[in-house]
């Protein structure tokens, strides 16, 4: 199995802030009261996510509202971390250093494309986990989808507290996705590039996959099914709070949709890998449908109880199969 590659953290680093754009331009009195918007907004959602899923714990960590920049550079740091966990060793070779900064300069570029459109994220593997709102690129989008500013904000806090509630209720999680990266992520010493394909069982996947061994496509499968039940369960949680707490629900999710629409949006989402999370939201939001549905909120919480309980890729394309093995 192939280590992981060096990466030069600086080239990241310099090569995101140069491409970066600030987005959305703010007086300073625009900026302020977007900020504390922002973070009442997140204080607000969090009593809502607590009632809606069931969840009593939240995972520790703070609130940042920030801009661009600051986001950037809180996922570089994270990302760096991340990669040493993982077991990358320093660049020593003349080669092995240019390579390193190749990769981190691609890193960065990347990441300064995700910068312009993340509105929030909620960061189970930094130290420590946060919750981070992306002012500018929240105001900006608000602003072109035409909504309403507060339903909006609450609606994104909404979304990104309920993996703060996930992760607090599973506080295992982080160290086992984290396991799973790091066994899929041994055999990509020499650098990848992820693009969908439609195998033949129809399932939309990544090229990457086709070079698995036996043991990675096991933990590739067990992290994309972890994956998918968090950003669905988010997605439906969302939903369930319902328009008593968001009036113009149904406005956000047609601006939305219509976002995800647009050309230039879905040619930026298929470059950075962004149409197989927007997948990940549907498969995911099924399953956690049809399991409320057939169990109840309380015993689709079982998920979140030990590893055993998370649905594989195949579950998540199949409930009854979960609540056949989980709720015999």
């Amino acid at each position: 199995m192939a280590s992981l590659p060096a990466i030069d953290w600086d080239a990241a680093r310099n090569t995101g802030l140069a491409t970066l754009s600030p987005g959305a331009a703010l007086t300073p009195a625009e900026a302020s009261a977007e900020v504390d918007a922002l973070r009442r907004a997140a204080d607000v959602a969090e009593g809502h996510i607590r009632e809606t899923t069931g969840l009593q714990t939240a995972a520790d960590g703070g609130t940042f509202v920030i801009d661009r920049a600051s986001w950037l550079r809180a996922n570089l740091t994270t990302y760096e971390g991340l990669w040493r966990a993982m077991g990358a060793t320093p660049a020593e070779s003349v080669l092995d250093r240019a390579r390193a900064t190749v990769i981190g300069a691609e890193m960065g570029a990347m990441l300064a494309a995700v910068g312009g459109r993340i509105l929030g994220q909620f960061d189970p593997f930094g130290h420590p986990q946060r919750l981070l709102l992306v002012a500018p690129n929240v105001a900006g989008a608000q602003r072109h989808m035409g909504v309403d500013p507060w339903d909006f904000k609450l609606w994104v806090c909404l979304h990104e507290q309920t993996h703060r509630f996930q992760f607090g209720a599973a506080p295992w999680l982080r160290d086992y996705l984290i396991a799973q990266m790091s066994v899929v992520a041994g055999e990509f010493g020499e650098g990848f590039q992820l693009s969908p394909a439609r195998s033949e069982d129809g399932i939309k996947r990544a090229l990457v996959e086709r070079v698995l061994t036996p043991e990675q496509r096991v933990a590739f499968d067990a992290a994309t099914g972890a994956m998918s039940l968090l950003e669905g369960h988010a997605d439906v949680m969302m939903d369930r709070v319902g328009t008593s707490v968001l009036p113009t629900l149904p406005r956000l999710r047609e601006a939305l949709e219509k976002r995800r629409s647009d050309p230039w949006q879905r040619f930026l989402g298929r470059l950075l890998g962004m149409e197989l999370k927007m997948a990940q939201y549907r498969e995911g939001a099924k399953f956690v449908r049809a399991v409320i549905d057939t169990v109840g909120l309380e015993s689709f919480n079982r998920v979140f109880s030990a590893a055993e309980f998370l649905p594989t890729r195949a579950e998540i394309a199949d409930p009854s199969a979960w609540v056949a093995r989980v709720h015999p």
